[in-house]
């Protein structure tokens, strides 16, 4: 077996953290593209799975607690509070309600965003903020932001078959 010679060695290692690097950087995503993922509320009451639809994003309710009326389990919740009586009986597992939400790079925001809130049955307009600590911040407000409610999210592996976060 021969010892490589310091050339080919430094050759090697020049390759080989070309190859790191390259794959690192193929991981990070891109500014708008951060709050991608699975996310469970700081009430630990909801999980949202934020996707993005060409340049808008949007959430979808994946699980949230049933133990209010034990009898009625998720799965069989219904938008009930629905103004429109067509809609009342989908369900709310699975359901979208975020949509629109379109990423500003002038204010790192995502703006122009539509929630829809299945105990009121409305609609309120919505701006989304990632935190520096990481924490997601979905802002729900009528007309102007400081009438407002908010909820904040941290991110989460969702495990969609047994319906089971970590």
């Amino acid at each position: 077996m021969s010892i490589p010679s310091k050339q080919s060695l430094a050759s090697f290692l020049l390759i080989f953290s070309m190859q790191v690097s390259h794959g690192t950087r193929s991981t990070v995503c891109s500014a708008e593209d951060q709050i991608l993922g699975d996310w469970l509320s700081l009430e630990k009451n909801v999980v949202v799975n934020i996707s993005k639809e060409g340049r808008a994003f949007k959430a979808t309710v994946m699980w949230f607690t049933d133990k209010d009326i034990i009898s009625r389990p998720m799965e069989s919740r219904c938008d009930s509070h629905n103004p429109n009586p067509q809609l009342r009986k989908r369900k709310l597992l699975g359901m979208e309600i975020l949509s629109g939400l379109n990423y500003n790079p002038s204010s790192g925001r995502w703006e122009d965003g539509l929630i829809y809130d299945p105990l009121s049955g409305r609609d309120w307009s919505s701006v989304v903020s990632l935190e520096r600590d990481g924490i997601l911040k979905v802002k729900g407000y009528w007309h102007f932001e400081f009438l407002s409610k908010s909820v904040s999210f941290k991110r989460i592996v969702f495990n969609r078959q047994k319906k089971d976060f970590r």
